[in-house]
Order: structure tokens, then sequence, then C-alpha cells
């Protein structure tokens, strides 16, 4: 069963601080790693972030989306795109029940993906800057478009 108690208090013990507490939602962020919006029903748990790209994102788009083909193929878990706004997102979906040695491991990937991964990439911080530059409050003002 996915009860929002039992991911908080998951998502607390691995380091994460929960920032908003939404009736359907938990929005959460840890030192180092992108801020999460995390949904859930009974047989699935979602987790979305987002990055604000920089100009040279915006004005080189074939290069960008380029970019994120090349995150897509390396990927695990997690799925590159832009939104409608033209905004860099990310997702993925836990499906099946919660259980709590799983999650960890997906919760493994899914940083591993949105953070170290990005990290290794060197078109990173030609369309992102560096990730130890980005401003949370700019991700937490923009998170619910993501979603």
């Amino acid at each position: 069963m996915n009860t929002k108690e039992t991911i908080k208090n998951h998502l607390e013990f691995l380091g994460y601080e929960v920032m908003d507490n939404i009736e359907d939602s938990i929005i959460c962020r840890r030192n180092g790693y992108s801020g999460i919006l995390i949904r859930w029903t009974e047989s699935y748990i979602s987790l979305f972030g987002k990055y604000n790209i920089n100009e040279l994102a915006k004005n080189n788009t074939a290069d960008f989306l380029s970019y994120l083909n090349r995150l897509n193929c390396q990927s695990s878990i997690s799925t590159f795109y832009l939104d409608e706004d033209n905004e860099f997102c990310f997702a993925s979906i836990y499906t099946g029940s919660y259980d709590k040695k799983l999650f960890a491991e997906y919760l493994e990937q899914w940083e591993n993906d949105t953070c170290h991964r990005l990290d290794r990439i060197q078109e990173t911080d030609r369309f992102l800057g560096t990730l130890d530059s980005l401003s949370q409050s700019t991700y937490e003002t923009n998170i619910s478009a993501c979603a």
C-alpha cells in the first residue's frame, strides 16, 4: 500500500527534507540533488523534477534536443523532456506496491539519472550551468508546471 506517511518517512530517513506536504503529493529536496515532486496511487509512485534552461539552450533547440536524446539513451529509469513551456523536465514511475528496499534502490537510480549522470555529461554545463549553481528557489517556483 502506497501511503503518504510511509513515503514521507522513507524520504526523510534517506536525508530528504519534505518542503511541502500537499494532500496528494510531496515536494522534497536533498542537498546536492534535484528537488522532487512525488505523487502516488495504489499501483505506482511518480517522480517529477525540473531545471530551468539557459538562453543558449533556448536558442539552440536542435542541440538541446540532441542533449536530451543522449540523456534518455543513457538513463536507467528517468525520461528527460521539454514541457510545453520549454522547461527541462524529468520524470519516472515506480510501478507496483511500495517496498522499502526496492523503493530505496529506485531512488538511488533516480538520483544517478537526475544528478550524477548530468554532472558527467559536458553539455550540462553548456545548457544548464553547473548543477551546484542551479538555484533551488528557481526550481521550487517552477516545479508545479512540470507535473
